[in-house]
């Protein structure tokens, strides 16, 4: 099985960037502290509304989930890792030597437990048991 997953804190990572952008200081649309303290996220605005309800996760409750049912987990990894903090990373992608830089740091950093939820997205490898 792979299994996606939006990490709980990814909202707020959002909103700091949104803050850096954003003149008036205003906060970010989808941001709340009720989202980072349950991990809901309900689109109260319909079609209108960027983004769909949703569940955001934890590396241990995604962990937990996958457990629950019935699986055996190989590895979870940071989809981006810490590469969402770059102000720039199409900078970063486009020269060679710097890309080569950072693929390495993610490499090294990408099953690491400690920061795993830093990462917007989470990825699960995980199989089921056979009987």
């Amino acid at each position: 099985l792979f299994a996606a997953a939006i990490a709980r804190f990814a909202p707020a990572l959002y909103a700091l960037k949104w803050l850096e952008g954003e003149p008036d200081g205003a906060a970010h649309p989808y941001f709340s502290e009720g989202l980072i303290r349950s991990g809901r996220y309900r689109n109260e605005r319909g079609p209108e509304g960027n983004f769909t309800t949703a569940h955001y996760h934890t590396p241990p409750s995604f962990k937990a989930e996958l457990t629950e049912a019935g699986f055996r987990l190989e590895t979870l990894v940071a989809l981006e890792g810490i590469a969402g903090a770059l102000r720039d990373a199409e900078a970063v992608i486009g020269n060679e030597a710097k890309l080569g830089r950072l693929l390495s740091v993610l490499r090294l950093l990408e099953t690491e437990e400690s920061i795993l939820g830093v990462s917007p997205h989470l990825l699960a490898v995980a199989r089921k048991p056979r009987v």
